[in-house]
This record gives structure tokens, sequence and C-alpha cells, in this order.
């Protein structure tokens, strides 16, 4: 199902849990806010959200829309997370975000 609004994305993925547009952007905020964004996670980054994009037959407008919509709405989701702490946000979402990103880059993982 996608949506421009809700921001619902959601689509499986192959050899993975359905990942939607949504988590990939945020999962770049979190790389990005941990400090451990590299060429290689920004590589990873263009490629997951390049297949997603065109398995769902998006128009290069139409994933710059999602693209934007989702960057506001993990700007948010990434400042509701002080109550546990950057520190440990970092630990978890933040390593997990690299290590995906990083494995798509290197292609030991298919978006």
């Amino acid at each position: 199902m996608v949506t421009a609004c809700g921001l619902v994305f959601s689509l499986p993925l192959r050899g993975s849990v359905p990942r939607g547009l949504d988590d990939i952007i945020f999962d770049y905020v979190a790389a990005s806010q941990c400090g451990v964004l590299t060429a290689e996670i920004e590589r990873g980054f263009h490629t997951e959200w390049a297949a997603v994009t065109a398995r769902l037959g998006l128009s290069p407008n139409q994933a710059r829309v999602f693209r934007v919509k989702g960057w506001i709405a993990a700007e948010r989701k990434w400042r509701d997370h002080p109550a546990i702490g950057p520190r440990a946000t970092c630990q978890t979402e933040g390593a997990a975000a690299a290590t995906r990103f990083s494995e798509i880059a290197a292609g030991a993982l298919v978006p």
C-alpha cells in the first residue's frame, strides 16, 4: 500500500521483513544524526531507495514527493526519541541502519 498523505508505505522485500519508504528515510536520518554516514552508507541508501521506488512504479517526481514527506516524518520521529536518549538510539537504530545500508552497498543484501 502506498499513500502520499498518510506516509503508509509497505511492500515485501526479497529476503527481509517488509520495509517502506518511510523506514528507508528514517534509517538514513538515524545514520546521519548518529554521525556514521559514509560514502558506502550513502550508496546503500540510494540503491535501496531506487530499487523500492522502481518496484512501486513511482515517477521521479512522485519519488521526490514521497522523499520530502518521508524526510519530514523522519525528522519528527527522530525528535521524539529523546525519551530513550540519542546514545541509545544510535547504538540500536543508527547502528542497524548503517549495517543495512553497508550490506546493500556491498551487494550482500538485495533491497
